[in-house]
């Protein structure tokens, strides 16, 4: 994971995912589970507080932790014109975060798990959300689902979204990398990398982790995932 990469996208980072359709539900998600939960929850690659700034609202303990100076700045910024600064919001990378505190959930939302970018990073971070949890503590991973047919039209085709947002992605089969070219509306290009996984890598990589599944979706209204799913939203618990 690269500062750089994400630094960029801090300012238009907020009004673009407002316009995301695909992402609707998921704080609605997460705000059914904490529920059931509590507190503390800890929010992996929480960028602007997309996500914990609507869980905090609600009254809940959310500590932030997002490779991004410049990601956080705008998070804590948030929570100053909230009055909603008694929470623990990090700059650090969560592969190497000195972390001693247990937490009942942990949410990694929006392909959060695919910008570690090799099978060795993915599985580390899973394994320390295990060491990161309490007892019956869960863990919620969203994903996009990767339909296969798709990898080989990528690298010839351009997305426009209703927000004008051009999208292109250049695939490596190997690796499992896609590079994606953001053209916004300013005219400035902004580049992005995630590493791709099919649901049996993901299965694995959990239990070697140590957690274990306990539900499977394939969005955010908690339907059945099939393999025309777009997402792979899956909740685990450390026993």
């Amino acid at each position: 994971m690269k500062k750089v990469i994400f630094d960029d996208f801090a300012n238009i980072y907020d009004e673009d995912m407002a316009k995301q359709k695909h992402l609707d539900g998921d704080i609605n998600l997460y705000l059914q589970y904490a529920k059931h939960i509590k507190s503390p929850i800890l929010d992996i690659g929480c960028g602007t507080g997309r996500v914990a700034v609507p869980l905090i609202r609600a009254g809940y303990q959310v500590d932030g932790i997002d490779i991004s100076k410049k990601m956080i700045l705008k998070f804590k910024n948030k929570l100053t014109k909230n009055e909603l600064s008694k929470n623990f919001i990090y700059i650090d990378n969560a592969l190497n975060w000195k972390n001693v505190k247990k937490y009942n959930m942990i949410i990694m939302p929006d392909d959060v798990l695919l910008h570690f970018l090799s099978p060795e990073q993915q599985l580390k971070i899973l394994e320390r959300c295990y060491l990161f949890l309490k007892e019956k503590g869960i863990l919620i991973i969203d994903v996009f689902r990767q339909h296969y047919e798709n990898l080989f039209r990528y690298e010839s085709t351009t997305f426009t979204n209703s927000s004008g947002r051009i999208r292109k992605i250049y695939s490596d089969y190997e690796t499992q990398i896609n590079k994606i070219e953001y053209t916004y509306l300013d005219g400035k290009v902004r580049n992005n990398f995630v590493r791709w996984i099919s649901e049996s890598e993901l299965r694995l990589m959990i239990k070697i982790s140590g957690l274990k599944i306990i539900d499977i979706f394939g969005n955010y209204d908690k339907s059945e995932m099939k393999y025309s799913s777009p997402k792979m939203i899956f909740i685990c618990q450390r026993d």
